[in-house]
């Protein structure tokens, strides 16, 4: 009896080990996957677009805050300051399947027709960093990256892994 009670403690110890290294590359490979075949359907399963639009406006709002500390011109200041209130139905808009695409594709969403598959080789290379047990960040290889990439947050939901945030804290205001 006892035996049977080890071993299964060392198969739930090397079931746990196989999905803590495993299940990232396995949900990011499916994303990707969908995103080059076109399935906005499946690649939406693999992202929560509540907790994302509200990661982009928060960044996004304090960007803008610190560029309006940086203006002199007054008149340019207000024009930030009635941009504010748009930011919230333009990231709305914004943060669609095909938007997400376009962006796991690292292509201008005009380039990502929805439905359309793209070719693999088109589609870049992502390094994964485990940041805990409930978040990786995802980036693109430095060999295929453009000037500014964001980082992709992913958050633990039950067993499986969701697309959550975008980290845009290392990109231009402009880009």
């Amino acid at each position: 009896m006892k035996k049977i009670i080890i071993g299964g403690l060392v198969a739930i110890g090397v079931l746990f080990g196989v999905w803590y290294f495993a299940s990232p590359s396995y949900a990011l490979s499916n994303m990707r996957d969908a995103a080059i075949s076109g399935d906005a359907d499946e690649l939406e399963e693999y992202i929560d677009f509540s907790s994302l639009r509200e990661s982009m406006k928060t960044q996004v709002k304090a960007k803008m805050a610190v560029e309006m500390t940086k203006e002199t011109d007054g008149l340019a200041g207000l024009g930030m300051a009635l941009g504010m209130g748009l930011i919230d139905p333009m990231i709305d808009g914004l943060m669609t399947p095909e938007a997400m695409r376009a962006m796991m594709l690292q292509k201008p969403q005009d380039e990502v027709v929805s439905g359309k598959a793209v070719a693999e080789s088109e589609a870049p290379e992502w390094d994964i960093k485990r940041v805990s047990m409930s978040e990786f960040q995802v980036t693109v290889k430095p060999e295929k990256s453009t000037d500014s990439t964001p980082t992709l947050i992913f958050k633990r939901d039950g067993l499986s892994w969701k697309f959550s945030e975008v980290d845009i804290s290392e990109m231009e205001m402009g880009s």
